[in-house]
């Protein structure tokens, strides 16, 4: 049997061993938010594909974290992150457009090839780069993304290391992407260094400002959807998927 999008993408990106959080954000619905923590292994088994896929036909959107989490969270915020692995930019407003910009500085020298480029709906995309093992901080890598996110028109909130990213083979079901399912593109990128980005602009005072503003109305969101979610009837993530295995 064919391996999966979303199983050939996982097994791509990660080490059978490495941890990663998966959401499920309903749309159609006000049941709530589904968060699980697992292996990547068993992330990419089919019984887990089709479980998810579950959640997909009934309007959940799936994520996944682009980084690797403690094998001990229950959660994904900054401080579950294992280890840095990828930056990410994401295309989300005139997407083609940052595209072409990117791809144009790919063939100049100015920044490093991605790693993967998914295509999340009509004309926007999902970036990512590959990074040094052990070689960026999480400050650092927020720092990067900011200045990627500020060069290509991308979406400045999407600039945190605990951020979660569609996985390929799912249905968008956000309001106007008509249930585009996510497809993804490996490329030749390398493993990168924060050297390699040195021709980008740093972020002036009034971006940075724009930036702390939105990571706290995104903050705020997501504090009311835990207290929505806690005030209503627990919801069963996915039979008999594990937390961690």
């Amino acid at each position: 049997m064919a391996s999966s999008p979303a199983a050939s993408y996982v097994r791509t990106m990660f080490a059978t061993t490495d941890h990663v959080a998966i959401l499920g954000v309903p749309r159609r619905s006000k049941t709530g938010v589904v968060q699980e923590v697992m292996r990547a292994a068993t992330l990419a088994q089919p019984d887990t594909q089709r479980r998810l896929q579950d959640l997909n036909r009934q309007g959940y959107d799936i994520y996944c974290t682009v980084n690797t989490v403690k094998a001990s969270a229950r959660s994904r915020t900054k401080t579950d992150i294992a280890e840095v692995r990828r930056l990410q930019l994401d295309l989300d407003d005139n997407g083609r457009e940052g595209l072409r910009k990117l791809r144009a500085d790919v063939n100049d020298g100015r920044v490093p090839s991605p790693a993967v480029v998914m295509q999340s709906s009509k004309g926007r995309f999902q970036v990512l780069w590959h990074t040094v093992p052990g070689a960026w901080t999480p400050a650092a890598a927020e720092a990067t993304m900011t200045r990627l996110a500020n060069a290509y028109g991308g979406d400045r909130v999407v600039t945190d290391v605990a951020r979660v990213m569609r996985l390929p083979g799912f249905a968008n079901h956000k309001e106007g992407r008509d249930g585009w399912v996510v497809t993804w593109a490996q490329y030749d990128g390398p493993r990168t260094m924060q050297a390699d980005f040195k021709a980008l602009p740093q972020p002036d005072k009034a971006s940075i400002t724009q930036i702390i503003e939105a990571h706290a109305r995104r903050r705020n969101r997501e504090a009311f959807h835990r207290l929505r979610s806690s005030q209503q009837p627990a919801r069963a993530p996915a039979a008999g998927m594990p937390v961690a295995a």
